[in-house]
C-alpha cells in the first residue's frame, strides 16, 4: 500500500510538472494576445484620455489573468480526478493476494466498528473472502449488516474513495501542486 502511495505521488509529481509547463505556455500565449490587444487599444485611446486608456488595459489584463487562473484550476481538478482514477485502477489491478488482504482488512475494520454482523462481498471477489456471503455489490469491498438488519456499513472502494475525495482533496492538491 505504501508503494502504491509512493507511485501515486510520483505519478502526480510528473503530471504536475507537465501541467505546470503546459499552463505556463498557455498563460504566455493568453497574456501575449491580450497585451497586444491592450497596446493597440491604448494607442487609439491615448489621444482622448490617458486615464481611460489605463483603465481599459488594466481591465483586459485582469480578465486574462482570471481566464488563465480558471484554466489552471480546471486542469488541476482534472489531474486530481485522474490521480483518484489511477489509484482505483491500481487497486483493482493488484494481485489476488493483495486483494484478499485488502478485503480482509476492510471487513475487519467494519466489524470492529459494528460488532457482530453478516459480511457481504461482490460475487466477483467472493473467492478472496470465503467467509463472506456473495452478493451483487458491484464494487470492490464489503458491506456489513447487523443481525437485526437495522444497521449497515458500506466499506467499498467507491465509498472509501468518496470519503478520501471529500476529506483529503486539499491535502492531495497540496502534495501534487506544491
Amino acid at each position: 500500500m505504501e508503494t502504491l502511495l509512493k507511485s501515486i505521488e510520483e505519478e502526480g509529481r510528473k503530471e504536475t510538472e507537465q501541467l505546470k509547463k503546459s499552463c505556463e505556455s498557455e498563460i504566455g500565449k493568453i497574456r501575449k494576445k491580450y497585451e497586444e490587444e491592450a497596446k493597440s487599444l491604448s494607442n487609439d485611446i491615448l489621444h482622448k484620455a490617458k486615464t481611460e486608456s489605463f483603465l481599459i488595459r488594466e481591465r483586459i489584463m485582469s480578465h486574462a489573468k482570471m481566464e488563465a487562473r480558471d484554466i489552471i484550476d480546471e486542469r488541476k481538478h482534472k489531474l486530481i480526478e485522474e490521480t483518484f482514477n489511477s489509484a482505483e485502477k491500481m487497486i483493482l489491478n493488484s494481485s489476488d493476494a493483495e486483494k484478499k488482504k485488502m478485503l480482509e482488512k476492510l471487513a475487519n475494520e467494519a466489524k470492529r466498528d459494528m460488532g457482530s454482523a453478516k459480511v457481504f462481498v461482490d460475487r466477483k471477489y467472493s473467492k478472496f473472502l470465503p467467509e463472506a456471503e456473495a452478493a451483487d455489490i458491484n464494487d470492490f469491498g464489503v458491506v456489513l449488516k447487523s443481525k437485526d438488519g437495522k444497521e449497515m456499513a458500506v466499506n467499498t472502494l467507491r465509498e472509501r474513495m468518496e470519503q478520501i475525495k471529500s476529506t483529503k482533496r486539499h491535502e492531495i492538491a497540496r502534495v501534487l501542486f506544491a
